[in-house]
């Protein structure tokens, strides 16, 4: 079988194993410098025994701009950032709070873990009789 042939992605590359998109070609995407492929892109596709892709054309699109906010800043969402992390905070200084309560309570005056146990040796010979 035949798939139907696939373009090029719009500011990306595609590099097939054949020419003609026969049965078992594989085609491999990649995009420009300052794009990357979108998350529904799958970076590899092969023709199947049908006569159809096993995925679609891949999408390049531009990196997100660096300076812009990864969240648009308004009242609200400041709240709900100014909630959650106000309950982290609680949760962290609850743990350490718990901590020190066993700190307190751990005894180091005990040598039994730093001693060494006596050794005693024996012959190999009369371990094995």
């Amino acid at each position: 079988m035949v798939c139907p042939q696939l373009p090029e992605p719009i500011n990306g590359h595609m590099n097939c194993s054949s020419e003609e998109p026969t049965f078992g070609t594989v085609c491999i995407f990649s995009c420009h410098k300052g794009h990357q492929l979108d998350d529904h892109s799958n970076e590899i596709v092969m023709c199947n025994y049908n006569g159809s892709w096993s995925g679609e054309v891949a999408v390049c699109q531009a990196y997100p701009d660096p300076s812009a906010s990864l969240f648009e800043v308004t009242e609200g969402t400041l709240e709900v950032a100014g909630a959650i992390g106000g309950s982290s905070l609680g949760l962290v200084l609850w743990i350490l709070k718990r901590l020190r309560r066993k700190a307190n309570n751990f005894d180091l005056n005990s040598t039994s873990d730093t001693e060494d146990p006596p050794q005693f040796y024996t012959n190999s010979v009369d371990s094995l009789i």
